[in-house]
């Protein structure tokens, strides 16, 4: 820890990395876990492609080319599936912070059920919702038993300080 201290920075800096990735034990206890929720992000990303690309072939059929070039590409496919990928590797990495932005945007994800006054049928909820309610149950499981600081419970972030204010790692 010393060595690398002085040659990565501050102790803030090097203990929060240290504190958000877990021992290579637990890696390997919850490696399953982990899969599935990286195979429900991957599910999540492909079917938000597959959600948009059916939205700009059914809004304008001809210009197909054009919108897949076009700023409205960038926002209106690329941005939820490139999340969901970026995250689905960093929760391959185990990094803890991933499993906290999974929850965050699975809340968000969920929102668009208040859009959808009528027609939400069984297909819907099988296919996007229960995927997203899957991947936040296992994003919130996951880190305390991967022992990663949390803003609630005896883990909580700012209590990894013994009485001398010397980091401990667990």
């Amino acid at each position: 820890f010393k060595e690398m201290k002085s040659a990565r920075g501050t102790n803030d800096d090097l203990a929060k990395a240290i504190a958000f990735t877990p021992a290579f034990e637990v890696r390997a206890k919850y490696r399953k876990l982990n899969a599935m929720l990286i195979l429900l992000l991957l599910y999540y990303g492909l079917i938000r492609t597959a959600m948009a690309v059916n939205i700009l072939y059914h809004s304008h059929p001809k210009l197909i080319p054009a919108i897949l070039i076009g700023p409205y590409f960038v926002l209106a496919l690329a941005v939820a599936p490139v999340m969901a990928f970026g995250l689905a590797r960093e929760v391959y990495r185990f990094r803890g912070y991933a499993y906290f932005t999974v929850l965050a945007c699975g809340f968000l994800a969920l929102n668009d059920v208040s859009s959808i006054e009528k027609g939400l049928t069984l297909e819907a909820v099988l296919l996007y919702y229960a995927p997203i309610l899957s991947a936040m149950i296992l994003a919130a499981y996951l880190p305390g038993k991967l022992r990663l600081p949390s803003l609630f419970g005896p883990n909580r972030i700012g209590e990894q300080k013994d009485a001398n204010g010397d980091y401990i790692f667990r």
